[in-house]
């Protein structure tokens, strides 16, 4: 039995675990990905963006709280001035329109 011929009953052995392994690699990032095991780059930010808000939110309505009593009487327009007002600046890019909205939104709660 030559040395080829050895290597050629190994590979036709190991083949099916080989290819396996092969089709593994490639398909399991892709499959899981696609059942939301994994967290791409961009839902991480966005999950980062949402933090912020809510963090920035929170402190926006505490500030307008401390400001108006009652702040779920006002209207719509009022309570997004109030808003305004008190927005904290979100990694100094100004105030967020994002922000704004969402302390609107707790304080008409």
């Amino acid at each position: 039995m030559t040395i080829m011929h050895r290597g050629a009953i190994c590979w036709q052995k190991a083949q099916p675990g080989v290819l396996a392994l092969l089709l593994g690699l490639i398909l399991g990032p892709i499959i899981s990905n696609n059942l939301g095991w994994q967290m791409t780059s961009g839902a991480a930010r966005a999950a980062e963006r949402a933090a912020i808000i809510e963090q920035a939110a929170l402190i926006c309505e505490q500030r307008a709280r401390d400001d108006v009593s009652l702040p779920g009487q006002l209207d719509r327009s009022e309570r997004s001035e109030l808003a305004k007002k008190w927005s904290v600046v979100v990694k100094g890019q100004g105030v967020d329109a994002d922000v704004i909205g969402a302390c609107s939104r707790k304080l008409a709660s």
